[in-house]
């Protein structure tokens, strides 16, 4: 990717996966996964408005339910080229996550209620929040 093309990226307005897709959409794929692959957890991963980085081409995700949260930040890290020197948040609500908790605690602590999906959002600086055990 040219340094221009990066650029574009990082700059792009982040748009919110709840406002491109309607809700009976959003309830009908999560029930689709839950069917074909029961043991993984349905995941949206967004950039934060205020982040710096870039943005993940594709925010879904299907993450076995025994993956480490740190497991599952270390892929993203890797998705978005980051450097072991760059720091990497991500936030549920108004929380930080822990690395130590499973993806199966975090889906079933904070799943969407609407749709069943859990949102995640991160960012390359602390922007709020507080730490989830």
């Amino acid at each position: 990717m040219n340094s221009q093309a990066l650029e574009a990226t990082k700059t792009q307005s982040v748009k919110d996966y709840k406002a491109q897709h309607k809700l009976e959409d959003r309830k009908k794929r999560v029930q689709q996964y839950k069917e074909k692959y029961p043991e993984m957890t349905p995941m949206v991963v967004q950039k934060h408005p205020k982040a710096k980085i870039m943005s993940l081409t594709r925010p879904q995700f299907l993450v076995n339910q025994t993956v480490k949260f740190s497991e599952f930040k270390n892929q993203i890290r890797t998705k978005l080229q980051l450097s072991p020197q760059q720091t990497l948040f991500f936030y549920c609500g108004n929380n930080i996550i822990s690395d130590d908790i499973s993806l199966q605690e975090l889906y079933n602590k904070y799943k969407d209620r609407e749709d069943e999906f859990l949102y995640l959002n991160y960012s390359d600086c602390e922007v709020f929040g507080n730490q989830i055990d």
